[in-house]
């Protein structure tokens, strides 16, 4: 496992130090659960820096992503229902502290929405992660990429 390239991944997961994206070999955007963490980190440990930005709904994404080359930078989207699926679980291993409506529908929808038309605003490429597991995600990108 390359350390280098791990060690980026955590220090840019969820967008802690925007201002190395430009360094990434790939940048993982979407909303909460779509996968991007777990996907940076097993580009990681293939060798690529990896990473991440989430789409919050009301929340402007770093101006450092604009900085980015659109080629890297993969969007991460899921269906409504497998969303709400996964947010219900963390619910119950997180219990208390995390707002009730992370896991409504009608809040579910709003950011999918948000983060379809930021993902079209940057012309990236869109993933629809719904049933792949990441191995699938990461051959995707690794052999439609140019790194």
């Amino acid at each position: 496992m390359d350390l280098t390239a791990f060690a980026f991944a955590l220090k840019h997961d969820d967008a802690q130090e925007p201002s190395g994206l430009f360094l990434a070999d790939v940048v993982v955007i979407g909303a909460s659960r779509t996968g991007k963490t777990p996907l940076c980190l097993y580009l990681a440990s293939m060798g690529l820096r990896a990473a991440n930005v989430p789409l919050v709904l009301g929340i402007v994404e770093p101006v450092e992503l604009y900085k980015v080359d659109r080629q890297k930078i993969v969007g991460l989207t899921l269906r409504p229902d497998r969303l709400l699926q996964l947010r219900r679980e963390r619910l119950k291993i997180m219990g208390k502290g995390v707002p009730v409506d992370y896991a409504s529908f009608e809040k579910i929808s709003s950011e999918l929405e948000n983060a379809e038309r930021i993902i079209r605003c940057y012309g990236c490429r869109r993933i629809d992660s719904s049933d792949m597991s990441i191995e699938e995600i990461a051959f995707l990108i690794i052999n439609q990429k140019p790194f």
